[in-house]
């Protein structure tokens, strides 16, 4: 549910939020080349693509009457084998109308 629908009695909310998971990627069209072409010799191939590739990601929250900052950081894995793992940050401001 939105963090604007949460029925308090106070105009101040704060909350930690997780999530993570794991995907399958059968085909990186981004790594291994256009589908329908091969001729890019900038591609990787098919073995060195890493098929279970897991995320994670922590988001700190905090709303004031109709104003949400949310901070967060995500980790995803490598999506290639000679690769590195991924990690950032985020802030991001709403506002519900």
């Amino acid at each position: 549910e939105s963090p604007y629908n949460l029925s308090t009695d106070s105009d101040i909310q704060y909350y930690i939020t997780a999530a993570g998971g794991i995907q399958y990627v059968f085909y990186n069209a981004t790594l291994q080349g256009g589908v329908f072409s091969n001729e890019n010799q900038h591609i990787i191939s098919n073995s060195d693509i890493t098929r279970w590739v897991y995320y994670s990601r922590i988001d700190f929250n905090f709303s004031f009457k109709r104003v949400l900052i949310k901070s967060g950081v995500q980790f995803s894995g490598k999506t290639y084998n000679f690769g590195e793992s991924h990690r950032y940050g985020f802030i991001s401001l709403g506002y519900s109308f």
